[in-house]
């Protein structure tokens, strides 16, 4: 392997490809990695379809930005590729599906303009099928189509890079697992303010989830599991995100007579506070690729009950050595497993040293690695 040292890696120009920098798990990584890179030395651009979301105003000023200005992703294969032909980027680094298929067309329509690298962040097999309706086989037939003529092909976690390879049939040389760059280092002293002012004084347990509130990520069976121990726990459960069921998911709490000891309070972009102040973080997905959310609760040494499902969780937590892992979908467990984990909370110093496998500058120092080699 080179030196990620050298005066000529430092000349390198990094393109990253995304939709837009909307709150995601993989837009919010991107600025990370992205911000990262530009403090080792290398240049930096987002190639956007559109400039939006709210993660803009965290991109380092040195960072350059590229827009599309397309809707659609089939729109954007052309404009890409006219893109690469102009900049002539050293490094393209493409990520979510279906962008990085659409990217391969571009980065072939452009003449292989650079070494372009796939990033894939979900469990392909199960969301494209349950949040798109997309058949197996389709998406099989376009990830075989396309996902071999890439540089190099990343996948977020060991179960991601399983199902790509099945679905898309690629070598396992092919595709390299490198973790998100979830612990982004806290300076606990931010958090000298009166916290309470977040969840009222009168709970004795604070129970915090985060995520976009969509079928994925299965808060109705939290809410349902907390219907059952709220009381004997005396806790509060507050839900960080906005999505498409948050009526569906208001009504479930009033239905339930929860709403005094439930909040959807949406968005924030800055979950420190929220972390540093709970006393449990629970994750209910349906599925995941990672699970950045359960790195960011063990940075701060909060325990972690998580479902066992494809794929992150069981990495991160390593099978249970760090967290609860519970069967998906189900209440009844997730309800007890809470309850054991606020009684039997782990020491909260081993916690912050997991998260800290998957640092910024560790797991950075991984990706300039692989794709400057």
């Amino acid at each position: 392997m080179k030196s990620t040292g050298t005066n000529n890696k430092r000349k390198q120009v990094i393109s990253i490809v995304l939709p837009d920098l909307t709150i995601g798990g993989a837009e919010r990584q991107s600025v990370e990695l992205a911000n990262d890179f530009v403090k080792k030395g290398f240049s930096v651009e987002f190639v956007l379809m559109r400039r939006a979301g709210e993660l803009l105003e965290l991109v380092d000023s040195s960072v350059s930005f590229y827009i599309l200005n397309t809707d659609k992703i089939r729109n954007s294969i052309i404009p890409l590729a006219v893109y690469l032909r102009k900049k002539h980027p050293s490094i393209i680094l493409a990520t979510w599906w279906p962008f990085t298929s659409a990217a391969v067309l571009s980065w072939i329509i452009s003449g292989k303009v650079g070494n372009l690298y796939l990033v894939e962040v979900n469990h392909l097999s199960v969301s494209s099928k349950k949040e798109s309706g997309i058949p197996f086989y389709y998406l099989s037939t376009l990830l075989r189509l396309t996902h071999r003529f890439a540089s190099g092909i990343i996948a977020i976690s060991k179960g991601v890079k399983k199902d790509l390879c099945r679905a898309a049939l690629l070598s396992d040389k092919k595709v390299k697992v490198i973790y998100d760059p979830a612990a982004k280092g806290i300076q606990n002293e931010i958090f000298s303010n009166n916290l309470n002012q977040l969840w009222g004084d009168s709970f004795r347990i604070r129970i915090l989830a985060v995520g976009l509130l969509t079928k994925q990520k299965d808060f109705e069976t939290l809410i349902a599991a907390f219907s059952i121990i709220h009381a004997t726990l005396h806790a509060k459960l507050v839900i960080i995100g906005d999505g498409p069921l948050r009526n569906k998911l208001s009504n479930l709490i009033d239905q339930l007579d929860l709403h005094h000891c439930v909040d959807l309070p949406g968005y924030d972009i800055d979950l420190n506070p929220w972390y540093h102040s709970a006393d449990l973080f629970v994750l209910s997905s349906r599925w995941e690729g990672f699970g950045n959310v359960i790195v960011e609760a063990l940075e701060h040494g909060l325990p972690v009950v998580s479902t066992d499902c494809p794929s992150g969780p069981a990495e991160i937590l390593e099978n249970g050595r760090y967290g609860n892992l519970v069967a998906v979908g189900d209440k009844d467990a997730l309800a007890a497993s809470i309850i054991d984990a606020v009684n039997n909370p782990i020491d909260s110093d081993t916690l912050k040293q997991r998260a800290s496998d998957f640092s910024v500058d560790k797991i950075s120092n991984e990706y300039i690695e692989y794709i400057t080699s």
